[in-house]
């Protein structure tokens, strides 16, 4: 993994957010067709806020099978503002500290957030994919302004994520009542593939069970955090 990928991550105003996304954008990988076969392991990644703070968490498992292997979490203060299209600046020192502390090295990322579904197409999972060089895939509760779909009706119903005429993504409904999760590719996989991995790490949860498992690690390793410092 890319060790040095932090200059990527740290900004100090939205004009210099925008020259790193553009220098990202000349790293950005189409991405070929990325089997299954090829995934041993994936990680989730997600993070948590309180004020100023933020926790990132790393949790990797086996796939196939969901067995945990290893995670880690990293908490710092927030040093960008929370800006829609930039989440990459706010949350992604922290998340990529508990990435690069993982005892193992993960095939596949999951981000809670998008990866091509995004206007610069440039999301969370596609900015962290590149910085980290490993290949990544968006998960997203919610759209982003501008994408267009229409409602998978059925369990494991999939209709394309669209923005124009473009298919940057899916969206899926994992079981039948259940809500929405918008998958966009990040960096190294396309949007079949993406589509194809996200459905098979599913274990009883409405999100992917990585993702599941980071989300509570980053809101525990928060507040471990916050209840052992005394705040200003």
């Amino acid at each position: 993994m890319n060790t040095d990928g932090l200059r990527f991550l740290q900004a100090g105003s939205r004009e210099e957010a925008d020259r790193i996304q553009e220098e990202l954008l000349t790293l950005q990988s189409v991405g070929l067709p990325l089997s299954p076969k090829e995934i041993r392991s994936v990680a989730g990644l997600d993070a948590a806020y309180s004020g100023d703070y933020s926790a990132g968490a790393a949790v990797a498992m086996t796939f196939p099978g969901l067995r945990e292997l290893a995670r880690a979490a990293s908490v710092q203060r927030s040093a960008f503002p929370y800006i829609p299209g930039y989440l990459a600046f706010r949350e992604g020192p922290a998340v990529f500290e508990a990435l690069r502390e993982l005892e193992c090295a993960p095939d596949l990322l999951l981000f809670h957030g998008h990866g091509r579904a995004h206007p610069k197409r440039l999301g969370l999972a596609t900015h962290l994919g590149i910085v980290s060089g490993i290949p990544s895939i968006g998960v997203a509760r919610h759209p982003l302004a501008g994408f267009t779909y229409d409602n998978p009706a059925s369990s494991g119903g999939i209709t394309p994520l669209l923005s124009g005429e473009e298919v940057v993504g899916s969206v899926i409904r994992v079981r039948k009542g259940g809500s929405l999760l918008f998958v966009s590719p990040g960096y190294g996989v396309d949007v079949a593939a993406a589509t194809s991995l996200v459905m098979k790490t599913f274990a009883g949860h409405a999100l992917p069970e990585p993702l599941w498992r980071a989300d509570r690690a980053s809101r525990e390793a928060l507040a471990e955090y916050l209840g052992s410092i005394t705040l200003p």
